[in-house]
């Protein structure tokens, strides 16, 4: 027995009639009526009498309804109760970002944790590598960035990671109004091109996705220039200094005079994935990793964009 059944048996027996308890539910006379029968079977007596003027309770539904109504109070009560503990949660999440931000992504997902705990404070640092998630060196409760797949188990020691998101590999290239090239390129297209790529310095786990990319598509830039930003990244691009691979996971506010070419060579898609201790971490971790598989219900890492929340959709130039 459900709940759901309890509030179908109230409002048939409120309304005296299925059709106007269904009208009131919202659902369809069938199924609403499937679902008393439903109810009807697993208590072992009908609960309505019915003829086709109308609707009554039993001696049995009679007796019923008030345990009915007592058990359905308290269930709101026990919601109420919950969610006015998420309002009083306290404390402090902070999400360490490895490489080149997902900004509408972990925007989407910040979004709707502050929504469930808006006292809880959250922070979001710069850093270049998992061990600030470990151990007594913890800077940071959780990661989210690129892992490889060879270390997708674990990446460092205890650690545990989790791809949530997956997009397509592309080109970032430089375009104006009426000029931007459109539709699928090869990587080829740009060998002419310089390759701009985050140091990995600042960014390992970029400079390696980008090195997976150029293997797996036996690609070899005939220049690459290191820099040292997200910024610079997207600036140079912009200006045409040359191109980067990215994924639309990556385009956020940055993304104004960039065109976006999905590459047309067979390479596994980005992977975003989340990164932390199992061994040392907060309830505010666990409750962030409940909510993503609320938000992103699909572990197979297959980006599902805002299933009840807005859009994660990146702002960029369609071409």
């Amino acid at each position: 027995m459900e709940l759901r059944h309890l509030r179908y048996f109230l409002a048939v027996a409120e309304h005296q009639g299925f059709r106007k308890a269904a009208l009131f539910l919202r659902v369809s006379h069938p199924s609403l009526c499937a679902q008393i029968i439903d109810l009807e079977t697993e208590i072992g007596t009908r609960l309505f009498e019915r003829t086709n003027q109308r609707v009554s309770l039993t001696a049995a539904g009679h007796t019923f309804i008030s345990g009915a109504r007592r058990t359905l109070e308290s269930a709101l009560q026990a919601v109420e109760t919950a969610q006015q503990a998420s309002m009083d949660y306290c404390g402090e999440l902070r999400i360490a970002n490895l490489d080149l931000m997902c900004p509408a992504l972990l925007a989407q997902l910040i979004g709707a944790f502050r929504e469930r705990f808006p006292k809880v404070e959250i922070s979001i640092q710069q850093l270049n590598s998992f061990k600030w998630i470990q151990g007594t060196q913890k800077r940071a409760d959780i990661g989210i960035g690129y892992v490889a797949t060879v270390s997708s188990g674990g990446p460092i020691g205890t650690l545990k990671s989790w791809i949530i998101a997956s997009a397509p590999v592309g080109v970032a290239v430089a375009w104006s109004a009426g000029q931007a090239p459109r539709g699928t390129a090869k990587i080829q297209d740009f060998a002419h091109l310089p390759f701009l790529v985050l140091d990995p310095k600042h960014a390992p786990g970029y400079f390696a996705w980008t090195r997976s990319v150029f293997l797996q598509s036996g690609f070899e830039p005939v220049k690459t220039i290191l820099v040292d930003s997200a910024e610079a990244l997207f600036t140079l691009i912009c200006a045409g200094v040359g191109v980067g691979l990215l994924s639309p996971l990556h385009f956020g506010g940055q993304s104004a005079g960039i065109c976006f070419r999905k590459i047309m060579e067979p390479v596994a898609p980005f992977p975003l994935s989340l990164v932390w201790d199992p061994q040392g971490s907060s309830p505010l971790v666990d409750d962030f990793l409940r909510l993503v598989r609320q938000i992103l219900p699909k572990s197979d890492g297959t980006l599902r964009p805002g299933n009840n929340r807005r859009s994660v959709a990146p702002a960029m130039t369609a071409c």
